[in-house]
């Protein structure tokens, strides 16, 4: 089967083939970012089964969803971590307009078959950082995000700590 119609077949049965190396991004990018007060959500119906599995094994502070009325909860329900969401790109039309005013929710990412279909989402509103297609885009726009997420908080960290050993 040539690549066109493997795409076709996956666009049609939503969902698209995940590889060993979208694995290991993924994992790499987990792992990198343990002790941090940052949240992974991940919403998605038709979440695929290995990448779900993935992320439940490397780190407790990702979440993947499948019931949008426990993802609203868990976001709601988080207020002392920042919180990086990855919805699908079915889901996003409902979702965003409820969580893209959540003070800890620091970035959404689109993750969808078709691109042009949610583009929008990113340039009308600020925490829409991107749309990804394949899984391989996604989890290095993750790793840079999380490296500078990682860099603004341990500098706001040590500020705090400096603030408060000069009132000392």
């Amino acid at each position: 089967m040539d690549s066109l119609n493997f795409y076709h077949y996956n666009k049609l049965q939503k969902q698209r083939s995940i590889h060993n190396a979208d694995l290991q991004l993924a994992s790499d990018t987990l792992i990198s970012k343990r002790d941090e007060n940052i949240t992974l959500m991940w919403f998605d119906e038709n979440i695929d089964k290995e990448l779900r599995d993935l992320f439940e094994q490397v780190h407790d502070s990702v979440i993947v969803s499948t019931d949008q009325e426990t993802f609203l909860k868990t976001i709601n329900g988080i207020t002392d971590e920042k919180i990086l969401v990855i919805l699908s790109g079915q889901c996003s039309r409902s979702l965003i307009p409820l969580i893209h005013d959540n003070k800890q929710v620091y970035l959404i990412y689109i993750f969808c078959i078709n691109k042009a279909d949610y583009e929008h989402f990113s340039k009308d509103l600020s925490k829409v950082h991107g749309v990804f297609t394949e899984y391989s885009q996604l989890f290095e726009g993750l790793q840079t995000e999380l490296r500078s997420l990682v860099r603004q908080m341990t500098t706001f960290h040590l500020f705090d700590q400096k603030q408060v050993s000069l009132k000392d």
